[in-house]
């Protein structure tokens, strides 16, 4: 994965509309903007921050929300969509029911 190509699709696509894209995929759409880079990125796959209640995407490590390059507020790791679909089936349909909205 190339982290420069990532920060300058969100760059240029995202970035410049300022605080008003920001504040739309980081006050409850941040599942669907995961979501845009895993569809543009196919090395990226979704991740679920629990205690920050946040979706990033990301690879080896690195992962990213509209800001760039995630930089954890909370304790928790990024937990693999995928893992917590196969795991706790029940906590993943709550995921998908209240966070794609």
């Amino acid at each position: 994965m190339v982290v420069s190509k990532v920060q300058d699709f969100i760059a240029r696509r995202f970035q410049s509309f300022g605080n008003q894209v920001f504040d739309c995929f980081l006050e409850g759409n941040c599942y669907w903007f995961a979501h845009i880079l895993c569809t543009e990125f196919s090395e990226l796959k979704m991740y679920y921050v629990a205690d920050e209640g946040h979706f990033v995407a990301g690879a080896n490590d690195t992962f990213f929300d509209v800001r760039g390059i995630y930089k954890q507020n909370g304790i928790s790791n990024p937990i693999p969509l995928n893992w917590i679909k196969e795991n706790d089936s029940k906590w993943y349909e709550r995921l998908m029911r209240d966070c794609r909205h």
